[in-house]
């Protein structure tokens, strides 16, 4: 790749993130989005920063630091708004931001194919991280920030203070990377200065360094803030993106379909970056700062596998300054068609790990996937107020959904916030009998919310005549207490469970989903799906059930919901091909088959193959209808039904194959196959 064409390359490239980011929808991957949001909201109503545990009902309230207070009322201004677009564009402004200010680092027009390289996989790591929102997508921009002043304007070094400033007060627990920049081209200055010479004039001048670290003080938590990056890890070494960096992990280095995993696109990263660190140190070439922070981003993986984006960012001052494989060659050069063969083959898995990484694309503008909602939604509905006990690990998005109106027991995702004493309570509550017993006596919440696995929980409830079920979605089950909150409990108590053990509830053929005369759907089903009409466990049933006493149309609606809910599963597509298939639209229920076959594994595919396969049948297609029976089931297995196999040696005969079908048939007079017979 020559120069002309590496920065028109980089240009597309960040194009093509920054619309993957834009085309990409809010998913639950990480909860602290909605913890982030509820603090926000109670910045927007107090104008106050919080200072303790104000959305729990745990007694005394947990102090709280709050160093991302000004992420947070952003975040929740973003949300109201535009809702969940607000918060897509913020992000996606905010990468962009962060290609361009890379692009001035970096500087491919100048570096050629190696500078273009460096870009690329920075951005590759990068884009994985911007998938969620969270106070890093500010850090990775500030620090990218800092850098381009110190680094390329360094007249300008003065908006470090401001930058500052800003830094503590959207994620403060981060400042050690802006004192680390400053320190970096400090020394390098205290270094060239030394012997009286003056040193080279593109450096910045020595008073914005000295006074951009004083400046992070600038914050509520003031002096408090030094010390929080280096607390205890006990309280959050749990959370698997706080674990040490596994450098074999870089040995891992796999490319599937033509694209990257995230850890590929970091080991490519770190390839070219000891190129870039061999060089320098053969040629004894390179700035003292660039070194500096070229270790300090090393350092820092030790403190966590989520670092590896502060580390690609903190070693691109020492790429951008070198070209170790020469970008530049002549056009008689033997290693030229090499060279070009390389880049057209990175570029190439760039685009293609974009594409995997962004192409199954869940509902938008964001998924509910693994997130109470519908939890949430109940309890808005009957408005009683009063106190949750929940399951932690998504207490971040019960929160959002019911806070001020309730308070909760605890979220998880707030784990500088609980104590480990907390944590160990929290799970005691679902696993044993006496940590669910005091915590019921201690705190008498009107409200339990549980997973659906394990059961345990479920299963000591169910001894505990004072909590009725009242509600359950895609992840949770909700007991109302008999004694605090009657009227709940007596009106919208069920008789079906999705819990771990009790899940054959839920099968249409289960006495408790018989409706009454007149209606189609059991009462308690049509409750639920008043409150929650979007609910995937409901909305399942209730096709399966309309499908099942022949209303097909009725049927529609339920499946319609849920490929509009969840468009990344199979499970919508399945019931609303058999819907159309039971209207007689044989050719939309193909259709709507091979959407969910292209949505399910390749080992689960069977079930899909088998109902493609009988509307081609129904079509008179029997090649197509053939070749999807067979994909569903085994014909030399022994125990195949004698109905498949005679309608397999019927299909071969219509489907021109002849041998095929008096094979099957053979089989059918005797139902045995050579692998029955003991040669």
């Amino acid at each position: 790749m020559t120069s002309r064409l590496a920065r028109p390359w980089c240009l597309l490239f960040l194009a093509a993130a920054s619309l993957c980011l834009l085309s990409w929808p809010i998913v639950p991957g990480d909860a602290d989005l909605w913890q982030h949001l509820t603090a926000g909201r109670f910045i927007a109503l107090r104008r106050a920063v919080p200072v303790d545990s104000f959305f729990s009902f745990l007694s005394p309230a947990r102090e709280f630091h709050d160093y991302s207070w000004l992420f947070q009322l952003v975040a929740f201004l973003a949300h109201e708004t535009a809702g969940y677009h607000g918060l897509i564009v913020l992000r996606t402004a905010v990468f962009a931001l962060l290609g361009w200010l890379i692009l001035r680092i970096v500087k491919p027009e100048r570096s050629g194919a190696f500078g273009a390289a460096v870009f690329t996989c920075a951005l590759l790591v990068l884009v994985w991280r911007y998938r969620v929102v969270r106070p890093h997508v500010f850090t990775y921009l500030f620090i990218a920030l800092a850098l381009y002043l110190a680094q390329e304007a360094p007249r300008r070094a003065c908006l470090l203070i401001p930058l500052a400033v800003v830094w503590a007060n959207t994620h403060g627990i981060a400042y050690p990377v802006l004192g680390l920049v400053c320190a970096a081209y400090l020394a390098e200055r205290v270094y060239e200065s030394r012997g009286g010479r003056a040193p080279p004039a593109a450096r910045p001048a020595p008073w914005p360094l000295l006074l951009a670290p004083l400046a992070l003080l600038a914050t509520p938590l003031g002096a408090d803030l030094l010390v929080l990056p280096f607390a205890s890890m006990a309280r959050v070494r749990f959370l698997a993106e706080i674990q040490p960096f596994d450098f074999r992990d870089l040995a891992s280095f796999s490319i599937r379909r033509g694209a990257l995993n995230p850890f590929g696109a970091f080991a490519l990263f770190a390839f070219l970056a000891a190129a870039a660190a061999a060089s320098s140190a053969w040629r004894r070439k390179g700035r003292l700062s660039h070194w500096i922070l070229f270790l300090g981003g090393l350092g820092l993986l030790f403190k966590g596998v989520r670092m590896m984006n502060e580390c690609v960012l903190l070693g691109l001052p020492l790429l951008a300054s070198l070209e170790p494989l020469g970008g530049r060659c002549a056009k008689d050069d033997p290693a030229r068609p090499a060279r070009a063969f390389a880049q057209a083959a990175l570029a190439a898995a760039a685009l293609m790990t974009l594409v995997d990484w962004f192409s199954t694309r869940p509902r938008y503008p964001f998924s509910r996937l693994s997130l109470p909602e519908g939890i949430g939604a109940f309890l808005e509905r009957v408005d009683t107020g009063g106190k949750v006990m929940n399951f932690a690990n998504t207490g971040g998005y019960l929160a959002w959904r019911v806070w001020p109106r309730y308070r909760i027991f605890m979220d998880m995702n707030f784990p500088n916030l609980f104590t480990a004493d907390d944590l160990y309570r929290a799970r005691a509550v679902y696993t044993t009998e006496e940590g669910l017993r005091n915590a019921l006596e201690e705190y008498d919440p009107d409200y339990v919310s549980a997973p659906h696995a394990p059961g345990a929980l479920h299963r000591m409830l169910a001894r505990r005549p004072d909590y009725a079920r009242v509600f359950f979605d895609d992840t949770d089950v909700l007991y109302a207490s008999r004694r605090l909150q009657p009227e709940v409990a007596a009106r919208f108590a069920l008789p079906v469970s999705p819990a771990e053990g009790e899940a054959d509830t839920l099968d249409p053929s289960h006495p408790a989903n018989r409706a009454a005369a007149g209606k189609a759907l059991p009462d308690y089903l049509e409750r639920m799906l008043a409150i929650d009409p979007e609910g995937r466990a409901t909305n399942t049933l209730a096709s399966q059930l309309r499908l099942a006493r022949g209303d097909p149309a009725g049927a529609l609606i339920h499946s319609a919901a849920l490929r509009r809910v969840h468009p990344q599963e199979p499970a919508g597509f399945l019931l609303h091909g058999d819907a159309l298939a039971g209207l007689g639209r044989l050719r939309e229920a193909v259709a709507e088959y091979e959407l969910a076959l292209a949505r399910t594994d390749e080992t689960s595919r069977a079930p899909v193959h088998h109902r493609l396969g009988t509307a081609h049948q129904r079509l008179r297609e029997p090649r197509k209808a053939y070749a999807h029976f067979l994909r569903s089931l085994d014909p030399d297995a022994p125990e195949i039904p004698r109905r498949e196999l005679y309608r397999l040696g019927l299909l071969a005969l219509q489907a021109g194959r002849e041998k095929d079908s008096r094979l099957y048939m053979r089989r059918l007079s005797t139902h045995r196959t050579p692998r029955s017979v003991d040669w």
